[in-house]
């Protein structure tokens, strides 16, 4: 099995649609929150590490199914 990344997912402050600051709807990686919202900041103890593949090769052996294997 090859080796595969490891990514951090946090919770944010952010600002929503109307410019208010709330806690994000869903874990974002860094650069999606802050492309969303370049003063985001994470909220401690809301990590979440996922194990991501990088390669096709990595994808087809995380996913058995013969739907992923067309």
């Amino acid at each position: 099995m090859a080796f595969m990344r490891a990514v951090e997912f946090w919770y944010w402050m952010m600002k929503n649609s109307r410019g208010v600051r709330r806690k994000s709807p869903c874990r974002f990686m860094a650069e999606d929150a802050f492309l969303a919202d370049p003063e985001a900041t994470r909220i401690p103890g809301t990590c979440e590490v996922r194990t991501l593949p990088e390669t096709p090769e990595e994808f087809g052996e995380l996913h058995t199914s013969a739907f992923f294997k067309t």
